[in-house]
């Protein structure tokens, strides 16, 4: 039976009142195979004693294992999702160790955080299918910092450096993957500069016969819906006031060019900025006309030691960019499109989940990575429709990670014929971001998380 949805403001909560609270595992890495040639994680059992202890306050049956092999592991895993948890709220899965491209490390050898999650997806583990799954990864490993470009508080004795290399998003609806939490209550952004920012649209519909790429029908109806959401709407969303600049079908010379000149513009009198791509994408790159172009290139440019006058403000990347043949299951009844219209949707699938490198970044995925996208030949994209529809309704006055959850909600409900679709976004923002008139301002809280959750979820 369907779980009874409480509404906090515009998105329901998901039902917390079941009879327990739910499992939380924390599997605890502080020493490894010496082949494996890592490091020993000191200080790792202080973290694990203080989530047990949080965690059980909260009401979680927690289970803690120390330095187990990868099959020990994934067999503790398989276990918890083959378990019924249809008494239970939510699930949690806390990994402290190492991290490299995807993968966290077990004892004797790395394990694929694809695997993991894949276990716990709705048509795998169907008590928690609607219910919040949280994967908490203190996970690293690298030689490449993140400079700083202000000075910053902190005792520097006793602190080993890692650098994150685990950022990989779930596919599924209802997970919430975790990778590093900000410790303190934050503000808000400044948004009351002189001019809101530019916004950089690419729309790429037709392609170099040589890439084997089809033509994306219906991305000039994204490309419209885009420039009116954040330009031409009602007189209280025109005060977003973004600078708008479009285009269409350029070469990745071309792209860069224009990425280019935006990163040594001068934004100090800007609130912030914002890049779109509406093209097909494969392996953490976008397609130009002629060849593809790397995200991580692009966003590197925007990073505070590259693009200064942009430090400590948002940098917005939205990607509806699609590639693939995997579809995502639909594994509860959803709201469906008309059935006259299947013939007129195209879909595609996800490849681009990839996450920027330094503060303030926000990445909004037309959906979670390896999955199936819709996109209307005469409407557009579902997820650019419904990114639309929100930024004009909401786009003022909710918080702008609520509004893409909402955004979330909005996908996750519709359906062509057994297929859905899941969009996400990846957040390294410091502070609540909101779209307000100027003359306002409030001081929020924040965290740095990905989300594919498609509701509120309270633990109290």
């Amino acid at each position: 039976m369907a779980s009874k949805e409480k509404v906090s403001g515009l998105l329901p909560e998901y039902n917390m009142d079941h009879g327990q609270r739910g499992l939380a595992l924390i599997f605890n890495h502080e020493h490894f195979y010496w082949q494996l040639q890592l490091k020993e994680r000191r200080g790792t059992a202080t973290d694990k004693a203080n989530l047990i202890k949080r965690f059980q306050e909260l009401g979680f049956e927690v289970e803690h294992y120390d330095d187990l092999k990868a099959d020990a592991m994934m067999d503790r895993l398989r276990k918890a999702a083959e378990a019924d948890h249809s008494d239970v709220d939510c699930f949690v899965c806390i990994f402290l160790s190492h991290g490299e491209e995807g993968f966290v490390f077990a004892e004797d050898r790395k394990v694929d955080i694809k695997e993991v999650t894949a276990l716990f997806r709705g048509d795998k583990c169907k008590s928690l299918v609607g219910k919040p799954k949280i994967f908490i990864f203190q996970a690293c490993r690298g030689d490449i910092g993140d400079n700083a470009v202000t000075p910053m508080l902190g005792d520097t004795h006793e602190v080993e450096e890692d650098a994150a290399s685990v950022y990989t998003l779930p596919a599924g609806a209802d997970f919430l993957m975790c990778y590093c939490v900000a410790e303190d209550l934050l503000l808000e952004y400044q948004m009351n500069k002189k001019h809101r920012g530019l916004a950089l649209i690419f729309n790429q519909e037709l392609f170099d016969w040589k890439l084997n790429l089809g033509q994306r029908r219906g991305t000039a109806t994204d490309k419209e819906n885009l420039v009116k959401s954040y330009v031409n709407l009602t007189s209280k969303f025109e005060e977003l006031g973004f600078k708008v600049k479009a285009y269409d079908d350029l070469i990745r010379e071309n792209i860069l060019h224009k990425v280019r000149k935006a990163a040594e513009a001068n934004h100090s009198d800007a609130d912030c900025f914002v890049c779109v791509f509406l093209s097909h994408g494969e392996d953490g790159h976008i397609f130009a006309k002629d060849e593809k172009v790397d995200i991580k290139e692009i966003t590197a440019l925007f990073r505070e030691d590259h693009c200064k006058s942009l430090a400590g403000k948002p940098k917005i990347f939205i990607l509806q960019a699609c590639r693939g043949t995997v579809h995502e299951n639909a594994v509860t009844p959803m709201v469906g499109e008309d059935s006259e219209m299947f013939n007129e949707v195209v879909e595609e699938a996800a490849a681009l989940c990839t996450l920027p490198a330094g503060e303030d970044f926000l990445m909004c995925y037309c959906v979670s990575e390896g999955f199936v996208a819709f996109r209307n030949i005469h409407l557009g994209s579902f997820y650019i429709q419904d990114l639309c529809e929100t930024l004009q309704q909401q786009g003022s006055t909710l918080e702008f990670t609520e509004l893409l959850t909402l955004v979330n909600l909005k996908v996750s409900r519709r359906c062509v014929k057994d297929d859905k679709q899941m969009p996400c976004f990846s957040s390294m923002l410091t502070k609540k971001l909101y779209f307000r008139p100027k003359e306002e301002g409030t001081t929020r809280c924040t965290s740095v998380f990905s989300c594919s959750l498609p509701k509120w979820c309270l633990i109290q």
